[in-house]
């Protein structure tokens, strides 16, 4: 019995963004979403805190930097890995579960709020990344009513005290 060494297939060169035909709706749906995540980084820049502080600072500039710069094409359709046009260190800043406990300037609500904003926001990336067609038709929209819901919340209830 003789072995053989096969030759190893070639590598795949990932497809090019920029041949790369959008989804159907895929423009409004990122418009959409870049929308409700600036509503929403300036509703975290309007909290009450100390000056300077990380949540109405960063945490409120890598929300509309993450929103604002979702890629469908950024993924790997193979394996289903892919950052979504938000890259790793901008998700670690979106990251509040060390800053947020400490932060005793905000009420649970606020808390509870800032939690469901940045649970959104980390969702849109990995839906893209994940399987941007449904993402743009699904998931995106649906995402983007719940950031939007959430602000309205708590706006309204911030209106009635």
């Amino acid at each position: 019995m003789s072995l053989y060494d096969l030759p190893r297939p070639a590598a795949v060169p990932p497809a090019d963004p920029a041949t790369t035909e959008p989804i159907p709706g895929q423009k409004a749906a990122l418009e959409t979403a870049a929308v409700a995540g600036r509503r929403a980084a300036d509703w975290l820049r309007s909290l009450p805190g100390p000056p300077g502080n990380p949540i109405t600072g960063d945490l409120a500039d890598a929300v509309q930097e993450a929103t604002a710069g979702l890629d469908p094409a950024d993924c790997d359709d193979v394996g289903r890995y892919g950052e979504g046009g938000v890259p790793q260190a901008l998700r670690e800043r979106l990251d509040v579960a060390y800053g947020l406990p400490t932060a005793e300037w905000f009420s649970p609500a606020h808390r509870a709020v800032i939690v469901a904003v940045t649970g959104c926001v980390l969702a849109m990336p990995k839906a893209l990344a994940n399987d941007p067609i449904s993402a743009v038709e699904e998931d995106l929209p649906a995402l983007c009513a719940m950031l939007d819901s959430t602000v309205d919340v708590l706006a309204a209830a911030a209106s009635d005290v």
